[in-house]
């Protein structure tokens, strides 16, 4: 994702788009955004969908792909925006 795909979008946040397939986050992108913050800094995860937090679970990887692993957050209510 370059500069110009951010345009008029908050920061941290990717642009709206139309399409079924959400843009790729690259590790460029995600150590742009952490390099802002604190190393104590706490990662909450979230699912805006369902409203609810999502707990890491693991990190696979494989030539050119790191997936990172959630699971649902066990008793965890929905949370009201």
């Amino acid at each position: 994702m370059n500069d110009t795909d951010r345009e008029d979008t908050a920061p941290g946040a990717f642009p709206p788009h139309h399409n079924s397939e959400p843009p790729a986050l690259t590790v460029g992108d995600l150590k742009i955004e952490l390099s802002r913050w604190r190393d104590d800094a706490v990662v909450v995860f979230r699912c805006p969908l369902r409203g609810q937090k999502l707990r890491f679970y693991r990190f696979q990887a494989s030539p050119g792909v790191i997936e990172i692993e959630l699971n649902d957050y066990p008793n965890t209510p929905a949370i009201r925006a």
